[in-house]
């Protein structure tokens, strides 16, 4: 896997942000830890699937690198390092540049003053989200190894994606938390409908009409001006349209764009030679590799978020889970990965999400827990 993250973006944050953004990390990383011990026992945050566990019945990374590198400075933190292992620790880096840029992106984190701040109270907060494995010892949780727990959500998070998707959200014109929709009319007259937990920026300068749609999902009704073509641009497209209504939905694997009305064309980035027209109700996927064939999608499913319903047809439970983390305000992590699979079907409203995760649990036959912090465990 690609090591997507930019090792400056802490560095490129306004000092006026940094506070916030430190506390939303603080307060949503998902970390347990045995406090009898020490050892760190981390889950993922906001992504589809829990990571896996490994033989001590702790997680490890989706990523192995990453791993390596938490689990290093684990020990060091720890204080129980000897000359062997240092050496080895020393081989380690050097065997490979991964390795070093990833143990240095763990350390830029420990280092920001504002996430020691900010996971310290988050730790010592009531309903804290740091749950013992083991019984409660005397033992005190120190920076050290909860501050390292927040890092290590930031890199657990989307494969190292968690911290630069933060990031975009503070270059927005517009976000919308968790649950939350906002209609915005744009600066030409077209009206944008941005949903849950997601994220845009404007171009109407110099006779432009453009959004970016930097997270999640949004439905444009765009006035007709031929002589300047309105254009969506997301991670793997451009839509271009001269007058139509449409949605689009975005994340780190792919854009879902869908027609309502009218017509637009859809090229794939960066280079533009992958097109497709869509005429109402089709449907097209881009992804980092390709753009899909057109499919018709039914309005319902594509539409129904802007009327306060979500509808799902026959979809993976983790793609539904994943859907729903729009609307709820917590991590929700899947920790057996023989749900992720398993189809379901159902029409909710998105004022309960967490009616809708328990529906969507009991049809697929898992087991859901509630745990401080508003994390929902499902097995």
């Amino acid at each position: 896997m690609p090591d997507t993250c930019d090792p400056d973006w802490d560095q490129r944050l306004r000092p006026a942000v940094r506070p916030h953004f430190c506390e939303s990390v603080a307060r949503r990383a998902s970390y347990v830890m045995d406090a009898r011990n020490g050892d760190l026992r981390m889950a993922s945050v906001g992504n589809e699937t829990a990571s896996e566990q490994n033989g001590r019945g702790g997680y490890v990374h989706q990523e192995p690198v990453t791993d390596q590198a938490l689990e290093w400075r684990l020990r060091f933190k720890a204080g129980d390092s000897d000359p062997a292992e240092t050496a080895s620790f020393e081989a380690w880096l050097a065997s490979d540049p991964r390795n070093a840029a990833a143990f240095a992106r763990l350390d830029d984190m420990l280092a920001m003053p504002e996430l020691r701040e900010a996971t310290l109270a988050a730790a010592a907060a009531p309903g804290s989200n740091v749950v013992p494995l083991q019984p409660k010892s005397s033992r005190k949780i120190s920076w050290g190894v909860a501050g390292l727990a927040a890092a290590a959500a930031l890199l657990l998070a989307t494969g190292l994606e968690y911290a630069p998707s933060l990031m975009r959200r503070w270059t927005a014109d517009y976000v919308t938390a968790a649950g939350d929709q906002r209609k915005i009319t744009l600066p030409d007259g077209s009206r944008m409908t941005l949903n849950a937990s997601s994220a845009a920026a404007l171009d109407f300068e110099g006779g432009r009409r453009g959004v970016r749609l930097l997270d999640g999902e949004a439905f444009f009704e765009v006035i007709p001006d031929a002589a300047h073509p309105f254009r969506v641009t997301s991670r793997f497209s451009e839509v271009e349209v001269k007058g139509t209504a449409f949605a689009v939905h975005a994340d780190a694997a792919e854009d879902v764009i869908a027609l309502d009305y009218g017509r637009v064309e859809v090229s794939r980035l960066p280079d533009r030679r992958d097109t497709a027209e869509l005429s109402p109700g089709d449907m097209v996927t881009a992804t980092d590799a390709a753009l899909s064939s057109v499919t018709r999608v039914d309005p319902a499913e594509a539409f129904g978020w802007t009327e306060g319903r979500i509808v799902f047809y026959e979809k993976p439970f983790s793609k539904a889970i994943g859907i729903l983390r729009r609307y709820y305000d917590g991590a929700i992590l899947i920790m057996d990965p023989r749900l992720r699979g398993i189809a379901v079907s159902g029409n909710y409203r998105l004022d309960d999400p967490e009616g809708a995760i328990q529906n969507l649990a009991e049809a697929a036959g898992a087991t859901m827990t509630r745990l401080p912090g508003g994390v929902i465990v499902l097995r």
